[in-house]
């Protein structure tokens, strides 16, 4: 049998990890008070309502080895092999630390993935690498498939401000400086790294311009479409409703944006992912 791993930063509810199967490894945040285990510790209310009070920002840090390495020895002293699918490299040391954990156990064994992308954009591909499983297919070949899903995935996300992106290093402050004008949401893809596209005024513009991202480089709905927020559920609806008429019969997935995505994006973000044509 295969089991799916994936880093906490895939913002898969309990209740759907539970019906895919999917285990989960969590990365921290760390507040100045203490440090929280992503989606464990925290529920997603407490973490926005806590740093909605911090004085100062908190940190977050990977997984490291160990924990992969524990994780893994478990699967394989069961009889299974696994499928690790991990946040994109340039985001976070989290996948290599599965790499480092896959060859202290097996790697032979035990196939690491990375999405290029986080949080509902990866919860996209681990979907997929889920129906994979089911059909019966074996861990490498899911590996090698969910890869080449994952260089085709186009996530594109509006935020309220990227103040928080920059103060984690994930930005420029040069490119900062395009939100911060009052009204202006910056737009921003994930490919990989986060690059800033542009801007709009207000939050009905800023949907619009994610449709047009959409509809620019045509999406293989075969495969459903993601949508994510960070504490911003009416909102969400909202962004929904708008895509609706070009995404007919497509499988849908939405994800709330947990405590180590939504430390970096802060609240108010919302955004699409999809596997292009």
């Amino acid at each position: 049998m295969v089991r799916i791993v994936a880093d906490s930063t895939c913002d898969i509810s309990k209740e759907t990890r539970c019906k895919l199967g999917v285990t989960t490894v969590p990365l921290k945040v760390n507040f100045e008070e203490g440090i929280y285990r992503d989606g464990l510790d925290l529920s997603i209310e407490e973490f926005y309502a806590k740093l909605s009070r911090a004085s100062k920002l908190p940190t977050t840090s990977q997984v490291n080895p160990s924990e992969f390495e524990e994780v893994f020895r478990e699967i394989i002293g069961n009889g299974d092999d696994v499928v690790c699918i991990c946040i994109a490299r340039e985001l976070s040391g989290t996948l290599a630390s599965a790499i480092a954990a896959a060859k202290a156990v097996d790697t032979s064994r035990i196939f690491c993935v990375d999405t290029r992308c986080a949080t509902f954009g990866a919860y996209l591909i681990i979907n997929e690498a889920v129906k994979m499983r089911d059909s019966g297919m074996s861990a490498r070949e899911i590996a090698e498939d969910t890869q080449k899903l994952a260089d085709r995935v186009r996530l594109f996300a509006m935020v309220d401000t990227l103040k928080y992106l920059k103060m984690g290093g994930r930005v420029s402050g040069t490119a900062a400086a395009i939100g911060g004008i009052l009204g202006i949401h910056p737009i921003i893809q994930v490919k990989g790294s986060i690059s800033v596209l542009g801007k709009a005024r207000g939050r009905k513009a800023a949907f619009s311009k994610l449709l047009e991202h959409f509809l620019a480089e045509p999406a293989d709905l075969s495969h459903g479409i993601a949508f994510g927020h960070s504490h911003s559920p009416e909102s969400l609806k909202e962004l929904m409703s708008l895509f609706e008429p070009h995404i007919r019969g497509a499988e849908a997935l939405t994800g709330d944006l947990g405590a180590v995505i939504g430390a970096h994006v802060g609240p108010g973000a919302l955004g699409v992912a999809y596997i292009a044509k």
